[in-house]
């Protein structure tokens, strides 16, 4: 499972159009809807900024530790609203020069899990651009509470659920995660008549 997280994680950071990924809420919300489409077998709890995985974050700071990628703190960045929390600091992810050439080494191994991994950062950036990390983590919310109900639900009983747990999502929040996980093909929106 390790081994697929890594990979899945490079990758990520590879096939981004700054070939970065700035955040850690963005980082783990990208991985958690690869997860979700993909079907990669890792483990996600409800945290404050959304599902969050503990071997991702494990993950990411051993491929920092072993130098495959980089790691950049922006201390004077403004804070980013969560919704009751702030995350004061961005921290920022690049592939080093041997990230790049491991993730070479792995495109030409296993081309078809690359390949996968780009198709749903392509899709993500296609429906409307890959959204800012509180966007993205409003709609994993959203999606978490959802793959949990396992039924038909509405948008508000998603937004109790959140609120529920400690998680707020405005109606406008939640319209527009609802817009991207459609696109995504990840739910199917309902018209009061198709009820």
């Amino acid at each position: 499972m390790a081994d697929t997280t890594a990979r899945a994680i490079l990758l990520t950071v590879a096939f981004q159009e700054r070939k970065e990924i700035a955040g850690r809420t963005l980082f783990q919300k990208v991985i958690y809807f690869e997860n979700v489409m993909l079907d990669l077998g890792i483990d996600f709890v409800p945290y404050y900024y959304g599902p969050y995985s503990r071997e991702v974050t494990e993950e990411i700071e051993g491929l920092v530790a072993t130098g495959l990628m980089e790691e950049e703190v922006i201390r004077r960045y403004p804070p980013l609203d969560f919704g009751g929390t702030q995350e004061s600091r961005m921290y920022v992810y690049r592939l080093t020069e041997k990230g790049q050439n491991v993730v070479r080494f792995w495109e030409k191994q296993d081309p078809h899990f690359a390949g996968q991994i780009k198709s749903v950062i392509e899709q993500m950036r296609a429906s409307s651009g890959l959204p800012s990390g509180k966007a993205l983590s409003i709609a994993a919310k959203m999606y978490h509470i959802l793959r949990l109900a396992d039924k038909r639900v509405t948008v508000e009983e998603i937004r109790n659920e959140a609120q529920a747990i400690g998680w707020e999502i405005t109606t406008g929040e939640a319209e527009q995660a609802v817009d991207f996980l459609a696109t995504l093909g990840l739910v199917r929106v309902e018209s009061s008549a198709d009820s």
